[in-house]
């Protein structure tokens, strides 16, 4: 073999880039004539994805927790309440007794499944004691704390004063430290 026979085996080996792109077959299997433009792209067809599950409960020992209601009695895991079942009512008022914690161990009545007080709603807020503290501290002056904590009328006050010139600021950081603060609707901080 010559080397002006490997050079030329060599080019068509190699397709360069600026070299047309050969058509695809037809429906009929048939090639169709070359041509510079790219071929016509369709849209590839959406794949059917299958629904999604609804989402289940949360998880406790491989259980789903069970529906919580007014009516659902738990047993506080506290000295004195272990055999005795309260409703939301009572743990509500439980916990701005600070009779329980957000921590507490709660047994559901029913079900025997454990749970944390915090998981009941309505009984702990949803806003949490350590971010309302840090934004106490850092930016209590303006009252993003209290913002936070759903206490719109506060907030604004402790916006316009700077934080009641310093005073206001100081107070709110001991009471946020001391679990003394509550959210807008009464409820404790989690």
């Amino acid at each position: 073999m010559t080397a002006t026979t490997t050079a030329a085996a060599a080019a068509f080996a190699a397709p360069n880039s600026t070299d047309p792109v050969p058509p695809p077959p037809n429906s009929t299997g048939v090639a169709q004539p070359w041509t510079d433009a790219p071929p016509a792209q369709t849209a590839p067809a959406q794949p059917v994805l299958p629904q999604a599950p609804a989402p289940q409960p949360e998880q406790a020992f491989g259980q789903a927790l069970p529906v919580m209601n007014s009516q659902t009695l738990y047993r506080p895991q506290i000295p004195g309440f272990e055999n005795r079942a309260v409703g939301l009512g009572d743990l509500s008022i439980m916990a701005k007794n600070k009779q329980i914690k957000p921590e507490t161990m709660l047994v559901d009545a029913n079900s025997n499944l454990p749970l944390q007080a915090r998981q009941l709603q309505g009984v702990f807020s949803d806003k949490q004691y350590l971010i309302a503290l840090i934004l106490s501290i850092f930016l209590g002056q303006l009252g993003i704390d209290r913002f936070y904590t759903g206490q719109i009328g506060a907030g604004i006050g402790k916006l316009l004063t700077f934080g009641g010139l310093g005073i206001w600021w100081l107070i709110d950081i001991f009471l946020y430290a001391s679990h003394s603060v509550t959210d807008n609707q009464g409820r404790p901080l989690s």
